[in-house]
């Protein structure tokens, strides 16, 4: 059975080692905080600076951002991508077989009920539900925000978005008509590519490995990373750690928000597969 165990720095959490995957997912912000399947190396990327504190968001991993994304609409004070990666979730319940790691954690927010299962095996599931337990209608963003472990995000690929259009956090929120190119990091990288279910690849030849990302539920997928000054700016990311990382973010946000009705259940699902390419 798997077990809440203290980590390194006394936070709760649940290491996983099976035949199928090692990893880890710490209670603070129900955060995935790695996972790899046999003779491959971490999938999941974490800062080193990252605080492990109880209090602010894991940097890495699998943080989930809930129930807005980014800013609050109307709050200036209130906290970036929501409450939930800062939240003390439970874990409801836990399966262990040689093959599969089933994790199911619960949180309840004003208004709002989540459970989030974390299928951890050869490949790794994530499912959010999200229900509305209030009297009136909820309007919901949702994302699982997906830190990948690459050789060097200079080198990298990303397909499966040619043919979709994108917002441009980094120019103004500019809307940017598809490319009908792979996307490669060149610069500060914060996109929101609109209305798609498409599967997206990453290619990475340093490390011999494609990484698949496929979604349902949501119709946005964030392109992210932060390049050298923004790097340089963020206490809890190494300055030069923006070359191992990038994320690929399955998410429902700005247009393509829930609105949630008095009792309704939406669910937000990723699946993250590894495959080698030598």
């Amino acid at each position: 059975m798997a077990k809440i165990t203290p980590d390194d720095n006394n936070q709760p959490h649940v290491a996983v080692r099976t035949p199928a995957a090692t990893g880890s997912v710490h209670l603070h912000g129900a955060t995935v905080t790695g996972w790899a399947p046999p003779k491959h190396q971490p999938v999941l990327w974490t800062s080193s600076k990252s605080l492990f504190d109880g209090h602010n968001p894991i940097r890495g991993g699998v943080p989930i951002c809930t129930p807005w994304f980014g800013a609050h609409p109307t709050d200036t004070d209130a906290p970036a991508h929501g409450l939930a990666r800062t939240a003390a979730w439970t874990l409801d319940h836990a399966g262990l077989s040689e093959e599969e790691t089933l994790l199911g954690l619960g949180l309840e927010l004003p208004g709002l009920k989540f459970a989030y299962g974390v299928l951890m095996g050869h490949g790794l599931k994530l499912v959010l539900e999200i229900t509305n337990t209030g009297d009136t209608p909820r309007r919901v963003e949702a994302a699982l925000h997906t830190y990948l472990a690459v050789s060097d995000a200079r080198k990298v690929t990303i397909t499966g978005l040619e043919q979709t259009s994108y917002i441009d956090k980094v120019n103004g929120a500019s809307v940017v008509p598809a490319t009908g190119e792979p996307i490669a990091f060149t610069g500060e990288t914060d996109r929101v590519y609109t209305d798609t279910d498409h599967d997206v690849v990453l290619h990475d030849p340093g490390l011999d490995r494609t990484i698949t990302v496929s979604k349902d539920g949501g119709l946005s997928t964030i392109i992210w990373n932060p390049w050298i000054d923004k790097a340089a700016r963020m206490a809890d990311f190494g300055d030069d750690e923006w070359t191992g990382m990038c994320c690929i973010e399955s998410a429902a946000v700005g247009d393509d928000a829930w609105t949630l009705e008095p009792g309704e259940t939406r669910a937000l699902a990723a699946t993250i597969a590894v495959q080698s390419t030598d």
